[in-house]
């Protein structure tokens, strides 16, 4: 991925390098009448530029769909172990039984001592 994102910049340096380079010699790439060969050249360059910018996007979309679905499979694994476990009947804790916890409103009931 990396190389494809190298390759990418160079290209379009490239045809950085290109149109700085023709605005710069404007006067003589006219004065010799080389127009044609120059447009030519930089319609190639910026051909190039174009593949491999659209190569490095479709890379990108595989790779980038690829991980940003991760954590969500793990998600629907720990959501699926849970539900079965659930109906298993199963405690999600085997070292403390069911009725020894205290459910977390009992905790929060005023005691009737503190009246």
């Amino acid at each position: 991925m990396r190389d494809a994102y190298g390759e990418t910049r160079r290209e379009i340096a490239e045809v950085g390098r290109q149109v700085q380079e023709n605005i710069a010699g404007a006067a003589v790439i006219k004065g010799f009448g080389r127009e044609p060969e120059q447009l030519a050249r930089f319609r190639a360059a910026a051909a190039t530029a174009a593949r491999k910018a659209i190569a490095t996007a479709r890379l990108q979309s595989l790779f980038g769909s690829s991980i940003n679905a991760l954590p969500n499979v793990g998600l629907i694994a720990v959501l699926l172990y849970g539900g079965l476990v659930a109906v298993a009947g199963a405690s999600a804790t085997p070292s403390s039984p069911p009725s020894t916890r205290t459910s977390s409103c009992s905790r929060l009931r005023p005691s009737s001592s503190a009246t």
